[in-house]
Order: structure tokens, then sequence, then C-alpha cells
């Protein structure tokens, strides 16, 4: 079966700096499923954090996206939806992932992700800006497969159609080339012609 991937970037790079100035971090999340979601199809997350600083080495990074994927509605299955990391090299970035699914019928939107680290004492909260995007509508199994059904079944005729209108031109290009003007009868007919003798 085909697999349809939308890979949806829900975050934005945005930044905290302590007042005291230090390292700059970035946060980006991502989130990759299918394009037609149903019940108990996961989601890969990654959340990566980039230090802006090209000096600095940022230590014990706190990651937390715990409030996207509340526990009646979602099932972690791959990792945990808050972790640490340990360190980010300086003008590097490291990136945390886990993988979701949902266990009921629901809609994905855009939820930030929080990042806090320290800097000189001062702590920090850096967080994804939601982007506008489409939600992402988890179905149930009986409508999942309804609508892959659906969506392979016009993919097929469209690929259909598209064949058909892209060789027609070509199968009428070959037929005239090869029968009707420079092919094989008109060579057959030469060969058969007979000069006619001197006298």
């Amino acid at each position: 079966m085909l697999r349809f991937v939308a890979v949806v970037a829900i975050g934005v790079l945005v930044a905290g700096v302590a007042s005291a100035g230090g390292p700059l971090l970035a946060v980006r999340k991502h989130v990759e499923h299918d394009e037609i979601m149903g019940i108990g199809r996961p989601m890969h997350v990654t959340i990566t954090v980039y230090n802006l600083d090209a000096a600095a080495t940022v230590s014990t990074v706190t990651v937390d996206d715990t409030s996207a994927w509340p526990a009646s509605t979602y099932t972690v299955s791959n990792g945990t939806t808050r972790g640490t990391i340990a360190s980010v090299a300086p003008s590097s970035s490291a990136a945390f992932s886990f993988t979701v699914t949902s266990n009921a019928e629901t809609t994905l939107g855009p939820v930030a992700a929080v990042v806090s680290y320290s800097v000189g004492g001062d702590a920090i909260r850096v967080q994804s800006t939601p982007a506008p995007r489409r939600p992402v509508v988890i179905h149930s199994e009986s409508g999942y497969h309804d609508l892959t059904y659906a969506h392979h079944l016009e993919y097929g005729i469209f690929a259909i159609v598209a064949i058909l209108m892209c060789g027609m031109p070509a199968s009428y290009i070959v037929y005239d080339r090869l029968v009707m003007t420079h092919g094989i009868p008109t060579k057959v007919l030469q060969a058969q012609q007979v000069r006619p003798k001197a006298l």
C-alpha cells in the first residue's frame, strides 16, 4: 500500500536570552505523519534545539512537549514527551524525538514545545511559536479505512488518466514514424520495386 506522508513544521524559530547576556537558543518542532490519520497511526515528533552562540556551550537543556499530547488521548510509544539534552555545542544543534499514537478521535492543532535552560543563574524558557497550518484530523478505524480506500482509488484513476494523456501522443508519434511515414511498410515497398531494364 502506498504511504502518503505529510511533513509539517509546527514551529518557527524563536529565541530567549538571559537578561545578563548569554547563549541564545532557538527551537523547532517537527511532526511527521500519514496524510490520512486514524486511531493507532504513529506520529513522529522531533524537537530540535539550536545554539546560536558561536562560543558558549549550553548544558542541561530541558525539553517539554507534554501539553501537546495529553495522556487521555495519546500514547507515547517510543521515548518520552519530556527529557533533557545534556549539552548543545556552539553553533550546533541537538534533537529530541519521540513517537506518539492517538487512542481516540481528535483534531491535532499546533501546540508549542517548551525548552528551558539557565545562564548565570537566570532561568530561560524558549518555546516554538505555532505556525498557522491545517489541523490534523484523527479518524476512527472505520473512517480511516474508508478515506484511505477513496484516496487510493482517486489516485489510481488520476494515474491512469495521466498515463493515457502522456502515452497517446507518444504512441501516435511512434506509429507515424514506423508505419505511416518512414516505417517498415514503406521500406518493404521500396525493396519490392523492380527497375525497368535498359533497352
